[in-house]
């Protein structure tokens, strides 16, 4: 989409305004489409060293592995708000 294109702008204004419109656990199932939709090249990436020095980070704040992954984390949103992926 260009900066310039109105129409395109209005159009996504109007895709957000029905969007939100939506339940939450709609709006949640939304997200995750859309999330799980763009390519992980279009992410911002971070180099190996990057990722180690945050694992190590983060196996010293929860030594005893306590943490859940993202898929856990997702189950446990789409029971509680009632929706399924």
């Amino acid at each position: 989409m260009l900066p310039c294109d109105t129409n395109a702008m209005n159009s996504l204004a109007e895709l957000k305004e029905k969007a939100l419109g939506l339940p939450k656990a709609e709006r949640i199932v939304l997200a995750q489409s859309l999330w799980e939709s763009v390519e992980d090249d279009e992410l911002p990436g971070y180099t190996e060293a990057e990722l180690r020095l945050e694992l190590h980070a983060r196996l010293r704040e929860e030594p005893d592995g306590s943490w859940k992954t993202h898929d856990e984390v997702m189950a446990e949103a789409r029971r509680e708000f009632g929706c399924q992926k």
